[in-house]
């Protein structure tokens, strides 16, 4: 008996765990690997849109490196796109919260002006 309760509250304890990721509870570092999962298998769109909310959840939380790092992801893989449209924003932020990142990004921008 004691066994079917600590199987049933394992079950809860999951299912509640699941209800959470689904109403968008995923941390940010859950959201950059799946958005590097999404980018892997070819999917550039989805993982923008992941790379963005991860970058939202990290500024919210209020840790700037690694919303930084996902905003220059997301332009790179906008960039990679052929979307200069949607990489430059991305960029432009990150570099504002990050200047020692220019030199990468001035490379970036040459590669999206030779487009």
């Amino acid at each position: 008996m004691v066994r079917v309760r600590h199987v049933a509250l394992c079950v809860v304890i999951l299912c509640a765990g699941c209800r959470a990721l689904a109403q968008g509870a995923a941390s940010p570092d859950a959201l950059m690997r799946q958005a590097q999962a999404q980018f892997d298998v070819g999917h550039g769109r989805e993982a923008v849109s992941l790379y963005d909310a991860a970058a939202k959840a990290f500024a919210a939380a209020g840790d700037l490196r690694a919303q930084t790092r996902a905003l220059q992801q997301s332009g790179e893989t906008s960039k990679l796109m052929g979307e200069p449209a949607k990489a430059t924003p991305s960029l432009a932020q990150a570099l504002a919260l990050d200047p020692s990142l220019v030199a990468h990004i001035d490379a970036t921008a040459a590669g999206l002006a030779a487009r």
